[in-house]
């Protein structure tokens, strides 16, 4: 519980506040057991470069490292952290960046998730990490590689603006009351798999003709986020009133 975090953290930092002592935050973003080695050894040197009050190199360590691997430096508490904020310091300081959760959707295994998870963490790290040269060109396409593979493998979309993921399913659930028939409902049912498919390989153009399609022929209303779709109500309606229009022309004109 957060009540327990607190506890521990408070014993950790009255434990800590007379050492130079950092250790990795819980809430860190995680990395290869060779780059945290590099990290933590960085972290221990600026720790004793302020101690020798030589704060013009503890503040070149600290640049270095957030620059390189988006670490986090807290004095106050004895903590470091790739990618945001410090579990440690409970919900105040709000949700720490690039750590991503999951809008429940879709199975998948405990292996599955993990490895998600890994990816999802890369790609941010990606995305941050800047090149020795200033350019961050071929980290970004890094990161799109990462999504695209996210996709492909695991039909999972990455949300950047909520910080969160999820599994995308090729399935969508009417809802709503209707007058389609059975063979109606399959026929939709099929192209919106084969919608699925195009949006999935970008082909956003082919996948927005399906829609557009549907939406044409029997009015329907597709919501992606929740999966679901439906018949425009008025859809019948004007239908009807288009069927009575062109009924009358067809009378007149055989007049």
């Amino acid at each position: 519980s957060s009540s327990a975090v607190r506890f521990l953290a408070a014993r950790h930092f009255s434990a800590q506040r007379e050492l130079w002592v950092y250790i990795k935050s819980t809430s860190s973003l995680s990395l290869d057991e060779l780059s945290e080695q590099y990290i933590q050894h960085h972290v221990d040197t600026r720790a004793q470069a302020k101690k020798d009050r030589n704060f013009e190199s503890a503040g070149k360590i600290r640049l270095d490292l957030r620059q390189e691997f988006d670490v986090t430096i807290n004095d106050r508490i004895k903590l470091w952290s790739i990618g945001g904020l410090f579990e440690e310091l409970g919900d105040k300081f709000g949700k720490p960046k690039g750590v991503y959760t999951r809008k429940c959707s879709g199975y998948l295994s405990a292996e599955d998730e993990d490895a998600i998870s890994k990816m999802i963490s890369d790609r941010y790290l990606a995305k941050k990490k800047d090149n020795f040269d200033g350019s961050r060109e071929r980290n970004f396409d890094v990161a799109d590689e990462i999504r695209d593979a996210l996709m492909s493998t695991y039909n999972v979309q990455v949300d950047d603006r909520s910080n969160e993921w999820r599994v995308e399913r090729d399935d969508y659930t009417m809802v709503g009351d209707n007058t389609l028939s059975d063979e109606d409902v399959e026929y939709i049912d099929s192209k919106l798999k084969e919608r699925f498919i195009l949006k999935r390989d970008r082909l956003y153009t082919d996948a927005d003709v399906i829609r557009d399609d549907l939406t044409g022929r029997f009015g329907v209303n597709v919501n992606d986020r929740e999966k679901k779709w439906s018949v425009n109500p008025a859809f019948g309606v004007a239908v009807s009133k288009k069927t009575k229009v062109d009924s009358a022309v067809d009378k007149t004109a055989s007049i």
